[in-house]
């Protein structure tokens, strides 16, 4: 349970502190967290993996590629907060 405390709390803060006092909001964050705990979860299940075959292969690299084109789907929808944020940069400036 510390161990999944710990990684939560990195994911959780670093992008929130890495983007504090930059124009980047909160439906940008969102997009970096969801991403953040999908990577996170298939890496560690990748991990756990003993016998990798081509399912597991595509279970887990295959759920990081939908995950991402599901986010830049719902990014595309114009009524959405962070409309196309996935594809554009962020401004850094302060």
């Amino acid at each position: 349970m510390a161990d999944t405390l710990w990684q939560s709390i990195a994911v959780f803060f670093t992008p929130l502190i890495a983007y504090w006092g930059t124009s980047v909001d909160v439906a940008s964050i969102g997009d970096l967290w969801t991403l953040a705990v999908v990577i996170l979860v298939n890496l560690h299940l990748a991990m756990d993996v003993i016998r990798w075959n081509w399912i597991t292969h595509a279970a887990i690299w295959g759920s990081i590629v939908a995950t991402f084109i599901c986010v830049v789907v719902i990014d595309a929808i114009p009524a959405f907060p962070g409309y196309w944020y996935v594809l554009s940069f962020p401004d850094l400036s302060l």
